[in-house]
């Protein structure tokens, strides 16, 4: 005997809701708070007779109830409409995190998926191009200790940690790649002289490829993708035990395999 697919029907509810963004405005403000028909349906913006048709659907799934002339949400119809809109905004996640593993081996990060599934990704768009570098650089300006993995370096960069480092006190442990490592001496060696002397800073290299950009800072997960030019294209941030646990685990691998930065000196 056949075992059913579930995904040979798509159950009627959330057929109905996906097909109509009308539908889910309506329950959704009728969640929000109970009012008369002409009320609700004006602060919407909403054609009178779709609006009705809308009221008259919810009421026949019991997900609206009308007394005495004022419309309001049953349980059921919360209830539908909180699960429907975490199902959305966790789908919104997904299409997001899926940015992100366009720049980062899916299987190096070790952790249940409805885990990564609660971060909040921000993504390089065209109308906010730097908001991921953005959000990182603040992450390092209101730090007290970092802990990190990079496979790039910018001047931009080299500042803001160079800041951190020597006017704030950051705790600094950071895992370079090696040609980030040259790079530095190329351009920024009498700077990381400086910052080595503060005592609040340990720089290990790594041999070899990084394949993302990874920062504990405070307890919080930063998670980097970044294109061939080097340039940050999406930035994953959680604060979940299991992710802030991973994230330690994996810089402490590159860490053993890394030298310290002192001896390049």
């Amino acid at each position: 005997m056949a075992t059913k697919n579930r995904g040979d029907r798509v159950p009627d509810n959330i057929e109905y809701l996906t097909s109509s963004c009308n539908r889910v405005k309506v329950l959704g403000a009728l969640t929000e708070r109970a009012g008369e028909a002409r009320q609700l349906r004006e602060e919407i913006g909403m054609p009178r007779s779709t609006f009705r048709r809308i009221l008259s659907e919810l009421e026949d799934r019991g997900w609206v109830e009308r007394t005495d002339g004022v419309y309001h949400a049953t349980p059921l119809g919360e209830y539908v409409e909180a699960y429907f809109t975490d199902c959305v905004d966790t789908m919104g996640t997904v299409d997001r995190l899926a940015e992100f593993y366009e720049y980062a081996p899916f299987s190096e990060i070790d952790v249940e998926f409805e885990v990564l599934a609660e971060s909040r990704v921000v993504v390089s768009e065209d109308y906010r191009p730097h908001a991921p570098i953005e959000e990182y650089l603040r992450a390092v300006e209101e730090a007290d200790e970092i802990r990190a993995l990079s496979p790039v370096i910018s001047e931009l960069y080299s500042e803001k940690y160079y800041e951190a480092i020597t006017q704030r006190g950051t705790r600094v442990e950071n895992v370079i790649r090696d040609r980030v490592a040259e790079t530095i001496l190329e351009n920024w060696r009498g700077r990381m002289e400086e910052v080595r002397g503060h005592g609040n800073t340990e720089t290990y290299v790594y041999e070899g490829e990084i394949p993302f950009g990874l920062m504990v800072a405070d307890g919080v997960v930063y998670l980097t993708g970044h294109d061939d030019g080097g340039v940050m294209q999406v930035l994953v941030v959680n604060d979940a035990d299991e992710m802030v646990g991973w994230a330690e685990d994996y810089l402490e691998s590159y860490k053993r395999d890394a030298e310290p930065f002192a001896s390049l000196i």
